[in-house]
């Protein structure tokens, strides 16, 4: 009965009911488009927005009282707290917004003497450019520099993690007469070869980079990193990120909740701070805003 009272009403005026039924797939496409745009723009800005930089920095709890950083005051002393552990990396893709983690770089900072350069010292960063670590869930995992800071300028090629390769600042390499290609002698004994020429705009062009390895092999400090950059995505501040911000403790238990469960950036420095218990971490506010 139904099919056959459907069939005589589409017999009657068809050119009306099909532009009715044309006008209905129409509309439920655009609202489709228009909830795919909405939902998906914020991601793809927050994304587009990464290209500023790491938005939180993760040190060992005492490096706040430190009257330098440890690097100017040859720290090699697990007792004195100026270190984190490199075996905890692993523990910043634990927490509630692991997703939103784009990426992070173990920063070890300290000096050496270049043989080639007359006994020449300088400084020397040792970070991750593109390492592969094991993270729970994610096999291929890789993070690094060339990651969070995709503003940096390289006249070559970027240093491989597993190789002794090395990035010279831009400065450093024309008060040095330094180029690609060529190997340098490190404290007497270590050979690294110039994969690249840096240009950053920032402390880096004065450094000499290399892979977190070899840093912590020429100084001494096996396993150890004095900070490490973390690239988050995150959603803007608002009253209760604010309040927040301000004391925690005045947050009521269903605020913390809604604070906890957003991506802030201070809910998601929080929760590093969670998940390595020896790190501060501490919001980039100008990258953040």
């Amino acid at each position: 009965m139904l099919p056959r009272m459907i069939c005589q009403s589409w017999r009657r005026n068809p050119r009306r009911k099909a532009l009715l039924v044309t006008t209905v797939f129409l509309a439920a496409a655009l609202v489709s488009a228009l909830l795919a745009v909405s939902i998906g723009v914020g991601d793809r800005m927050a994304r587009e927005l990464k290209s500023y930089g790491a938005n939180i920095v993760l040190e060992p709890l005492a490096a706040a009282a430190l009257p330098l950083p440890p690097e100017e005051l040859g720290v090699a002393d697990d007792e004195a707290g100026a270190f984190l552990n490199e075996g905890d990396l692993p523990q910043i893709k634990s927490i509630f917004w692991r997703h939103n983690i784009v990426g992070f770089a173990p920063l070890l900072a300290g000096r050496v003497t270049v043989s080639d350069g007359g006994g020449a010292e300088v400084k020397m960063l040792g970070t991750f450019f593109n390492q592969a670590l094991p993270v729970e869930g994610e096999s291929d995992y890789r993070t690094g520099q060339s990651i969070i800071a995709p503003w940096w300028k390289i006249d070559g090629q970027w240093p491989a993690d597993d190789r002794d390769e090395a990035l010279a600042g831009a400065r450093l390499a024309a008060r040095m007469n330094w180029r690609a290609g060529q190997s340098l002698t490190l404290n007497g004994s270590r050979r690294v070869t110039i994969s690249g020429i840096l240009e950053s705009g920032g402390d880096e062009d004065q450094q000499l980079v290399v892979p977190l390895r070899v840093a912590q092999e020429l100084l001494g400090w096996p396993g150890r990193m004095h900070s490490v950059r973390v690239s988050a995505m995150t959603v803007p501040e608002n009253r209760l990120s604010y309040k927040a911000r301000a004391s925690r403790d005045a947050l009521t238990a269903e605020e913390y909740d809604v604070w906890y469960c957003t991506a802030y950036v201070s809910s998601i420095a929080h929760q590093l701070e969670e998940a390595l218990p020896d790190a501060q971490a501490r919001p980039v506010w100008q990258v953040a805003a």
